[in-house]
C-alpha cells in the first residue's frame, strides 16, 4: 500500500482494510511519535538501571565502611548513613568500642538505637537491649538499668528466654535499690509465664532462677537485718 493510497483512506473506507493494512496506516500517520516514545522509554529504562546500579554500588561501599571503619571514622559513617541496611551491626561494633574505652553512656545510646528500631532484625534488637541495660549498670545508673531490663522483660516481641533473663537482671537491681515490692511484682509476672514456653531451655533456666529469687523475697531474705537486742548485763555481786 503506497503512502498516497493510505492518505486517501478515511471514514468508512477504513473498515475495508485488513489488519495488516490498519497497522500500516497507523504507522504511516504516527511513526514519528512512536519512534520518539520508544526512544524515551529506552532512555528512561537505561537511566533507571544506571540509578539503581549506582545506588547499590554506593550502598555496598558504605556497608564495606560499616565493617572496616573504626573509632571516629565509624561514628561519622554511621551518622551520615543511618538508613543504609547494615547500620545496626555497625552501631553494635561502635558500642563495643565505646565499652572498651569505658564510655558506657555512649555505648548505651548506641545500643538503645538498635534495640528501639522496629525495622531492625529481632535478634539484634534483643542483643542490643540486654547490652544497653548492662552498659547503664556499668555506668552506675542502676535505676535506669533496672528500667531498661524491666522494659525488655515485658516486651512481647522478644523471646521467652530473653525476657526471663532481663526480668532476673531487673529484679536483682531493684533488690539492690531496696525496691522489694517492685522486684517481687516483676518476679511474680515471670513465674506466672512458667508454663508458656516449655521447650525453651533458656526460658526454663531463667524462670527457675526467678522462682528462687521470689521465694527468697517472700521469706524476707533480702530485707534489712533487724538488730537483735543485746542481753542485759548481770549486776556485779557484792
Amino acid at each position: 500500500m503506497s503512502k498516497r493510497e493510505v492518505k486517501s483512506i478515511d471514514g468508512f473506507e477504513k473498515e475495508l482494510l485488513s489488519e495488516t493494512e490498519r497497522v500500516e496506516l497507523f504507522i504511516s500517520k504516527y511513526w514519528a511519535k512512536v519512534a520518539v516514545v520508544s526512544v524515551i522509554l529506552v532512555a528512561v529504562f537505561v537511566a533507571g538501571y544506571a540509578f539503581v546500579k549506582s545506588r547499590n554500588d554506593a550502598q555496598s561501599a558504605i556497608q564495606s565502611k560499616f565493617a572496616s571503619a573504626e573509632g571516629a571514622e565509624l561514628e561519622k559513617v554511621i551518622a551520615g548513613n543511618s538508613n543504609v541496611p547494615g547500620v545496626e551491626m555497625a552501631r553494635l561494633r561502635f558500642a563495643s568500642e565505646l565499652v572498651g574505652k569505658k564510655d558506657f553512656a555512649g555505648a548505651a545510646k548506641q545500643y538503645a538505637l538498635v534495640a528501639d528500631d522496629a525495622n531492625a532484625d529481632i535478634q539484634l534488637r534483643q542483643v542490643a537491649a540486654l547490652a544497653q541495660g548492662s552498659a547503664l549498670e556499668q555506668d552506675k545508673k542502676i535505676a535506669e538499668a533496672a528500667a531498661v531490663f524491666t522494659k525488655v522483660a515485658d516486651n512481647t516481641a522478644f523471646s521467652g528466654g530473653v525476657k526471663a533473663q532481663a526480668g532476673c537482671q531487673a529484679a536483682r537491681l531493684l533488690v539492690s535499690e531496696k525496691k522489694f515490692d517492685a522486684a517481687k511484682a516483676l518476679l511474680q509476672r515471670m513465674v506466672a509465664r512458667k508454663n508458656a514456653v516449655m521447650d525453651d531451655f533458656a526460658f526454663a533456666t531463667w524462670v527457675s532462677q526467678a522462682e528462687q529469687m521470689l521465694t527468697a523475697l517472700e521469706n524476707g531474705d533480702f530485707a534489712p537485718v533487724k538488730a537483735t537486742a543485746k542481753p542485759a548485763k548481770k549486776a556485779a555481786k557484792k
